[in-house]
């Protein structure tokens, strides 16, 4: 059957607006709506044979989610993080100024490091703590929401792998190049998220931090050793290739060497050494491998693909690029993105969904495509800290006084909306258009 392409559009936005709605007030997964919207659209209106859809379905991004989440399961899993986490945070206990500056750092290297561990590990640590310094415990969302996710969009990183699926699966254009475009918006991040915490910093009167007591942290125990131990041989094997390989050029020996390490391949290694070491029971790991999220990504994924499949991403972003002044398209990317990750998952929905609109963009107004990817994934990004999102829910949640969380609720949407605004303002003076392709 053929339809109009107003017929097309129509049922691809009202596929992900319901499956975003229903995600959000049923609280189940967005991707298995999504499947469901793309078998019913494709199969049962268009009349497509059921395999030309499975062959949308992201086979690849599917394979780089199962090795590195497995991988990082494992890492987050025993405590080491909070271990370590404490340990850097001890020696800076008696300049109470620099407890939220270590701080956001500390989130930061989990974030790389370890993924989720770090929303996991920082909240109920810093919640107490920041109560007790005398500064706005609205800070803990800065220093951890979203300095977590700035630091963790490097391709080997947890939130970085999704999108760097999500980028070698935009038709093949940026296949060869997204490992180095997700280094530079990963760099890009954390410019943008250090000046959004130099902001915050003294916007909550955090210099002036009150003296606080703190135990001596515990040491890492011989299975946290080993945990620390293989987390960091991975990410180093990872990192230093590369850096030195980009180096000394493409003619190096250690450049061709750094194009064999890949996260997606070295990851079920690492994790071959955690089950070898017997860090955790690999069947429980297995299990704690977070499904839902590879669900989210594919089931989007998919959709969004039946989407490119129909022309409706090249039509939308067409229209975009021909009726909007060049400088104020990643303005409107990083305002939608941040809308919609209010209420839906910025990495796993929004910045996969919105980025398929970026090729038609850049085809028509020549733009650097770095400024509007960046722009829907800082959009998406930092606006998750709002109360309504996942990640902002469950940072409020580890606040242990009720009175606080109340007033917190509030601040949150405040702070989501002066974060979305600050990403705009970034958009507009080329902060996120630092870095070319």
């Amino acid at each position: 059957m053929e339809l109009s392409m107003g017929t097309c559009i129509a049922l691809i936005l009202g596929a992900v607006i319901i499956a975003i709605i229903v995600s959000y007030v049923k609280k189940v997964n967005a991707g298995l709506w999504a499947l469901a919207f793309s078998y019913i659209i494709t199969v049962w209106i268009l009349g497509w044979k059921t395999s030309d859809l499975v062959a949308l379905w992201p086979f690849k991004i599917v394979f780089q989610l199962m090795n590195i989440q497995l991988f990082y399961a494992y890492a987050q899993r025993n405590g080491a993080m909070r271990v370590l986490a404490l340990n850097l945070l001890y020696p800076v206990r008696k300049k109470p100024w620099l407890i939220p500056i270590v701080s956001f750092f500390i989130s930061g290297l989990l974030g790389m490091c370890a993924g989720s561990a770090a929303s996991a590990t920082m909240p109920a640590i810093l919640f107490p703590l920041m109560i007790e310094l005398g500064i706005n415990p609205i800070l803990v969302l800065v220093v951890v929401s979203m300095a977590a996710l700035s630091f963790g969009f490097f391709p080997f990183c947890q939130s970085g792998t999704i999108l760097t699926g999500t980028l070698r699966n935009l038709g093949g254009i940026y296949e060869e190049q997204a490992d180095t475009i997700m280094y530079k918006l990963g760099f890009t991040a954390i410019i943008v998220c250090i000046l959004l915490f130099i902001v915050a910093f003294f916007v909550t009167k955090a210099y002036k931090a009150k003296p606080v007591e703190m135990d001596a942290p515990p040491k890492p125990n011989a299975v946290q050793k080993k945990t620390l131990i293989v987390v960091g041989v991975v990410i180093a094997l990872i990192v230093i290739p590369s850096v030195i390989g980009a180096i000394m050029g493409s003619k190096s020996g250690i450049y061709a060497f750094s194009k064999k390490i890949d996260m997606q391949l070295i990851a079920p290694c690492g994790a071959a050494v955690f089950a070898l070491l017997g860090v955790e029971n690999e069947r429980e790991m297995i299990k704690a491998v977070p499904w839902g999220t590879i669900i989210t990504v594919s089931g989007m994924s998919t959709l969004m693909a039946v989407a490119t499949k129909l022309g409706v991403t090249n039509y939308i972003g067409e229209n975009i690029s021909t009726n909007v002044a060049a400088w104020l398209i990643p303005v409107i990317l990083a305002a939608l993105a941040g809308f919609l990750s209010m209420f839906s998952g910025g990495v796993t929905v929004v910045t996969p969904m919105l980025w398929t609109l970026v090729p038609s963009m850049v085809a028509i107004t020549g733009q650097n495509p770095l400024p509007l990817l960046a722009a829907v994934m800082l959009g998406a990004s930092f606006t998750a800290v709002s109360p309504f999102s996942q990640g902002g829910a469950t940072c409020l949640g580890y606040c242990p006084d009720e009175a606080v969380r109340e007033k917190l609720y509030f601040q949150q949407i405040i702070l989501a909306i002066c974060a979305l605004v600050f990403i705009i303002i970034c958009t507009l003076v080329g902060i996120t258009g630092i870095f070319k392709i």
